[in-house]
């Protein structure tokens, strides 16, 4: 609650960690907070951290190199990872999970739309013990349609758990932000669509005789 955000930022980055340690609790404010700055129609990307500042801390932690910052980048140099960051285009992970066949790029650029359709996979590369749920968040708030819970006995090994949901209740020419969360484990940031707006037939016009019919297809 005591987070504040600086719609400048460092150099033009402006984001917020998730999974560093953390309580369920820490990470249920973190989400609430995040989803607020969204309301208010903030840019702001997630990032995962695995807090190894410390050369106290036991670097055979297996659970702290899980803990993963995915970026969408064409490459691999130090400037094009920050510039994509601080374009938005990442999402934050725990346990070593990650997204496959993602049809929406997160980030902050406007992407035109048909229909806001989500179709992904979520890939686990080690036994998570508890039910996962799915959901997505349309302007920072849960949208209850989206909600898919996936029991335990689903998810072992490197098993991928697949995902397709569509938005009915987006309109044609509304513009919104998503994000995807799969409870406790992945959060995107925000994925920007625009619903297109399907053109006006054109009346095809004849003139007969000096008077004009048209006929609407």
């Amino acid at each position: 609650s005591n987070l504040q955000f600086d719609p400048a930022g460092k150099k033009g980055i402006r984001g917020v960690e998730f999974f560093n340690d953390e309580s369920s609790e820490g990470y249920g404010r973190t989400l609430e907070w995040y989803l607020k700055v969204l309301r208010q129609s903030n840019d702001i990307f997630v990032t995962s951290g695995c807090d190894s500042h410390d050369s106290t801390l036991d670097l055979d932690d297996s659970d702290r190199w899980t803990r993963k910052t995915w970026v969408f980048s064409e490459k691999l140099d130090a400037k094009s990872l920050l510039e994509a960051m601080a374009q938005g285009h990442t999402y934050a992970t725990e346990y070593g999970v990650s997204l496959e066949n993602l049809n929406y790029i997160p980030g902050f650029q406007t992407q035109e739309v048909e229909r806001p359709k989500f179709l992904f996979s979520v890939a686990f590369d080690k036994k998570i013990t508890n039910s996962k749920t799915i959901q997505i968040y349309r302007d920072g708030k849960l949208i209850e349609g989206s909600v898919q819970t996936h029991k335990k006995e689903n998810i072992k090994g490197l098993q991928k758990i697949a995902y397709a949901w569509e938005d009915k209740g987006a309109k044609e020419g509304e513009e919104h932000q998503y994000v995807i969360e799969v409870e406790g484990v992945l959060i995107t940031s925000p994925i920007r669509l625009k619903i297109k707006t399907k053109p006006v037939p054109i009346a095809d016009t004849a003139v007969i005789e000096g008077k004009y019919f048209s006929q609407d297809y």
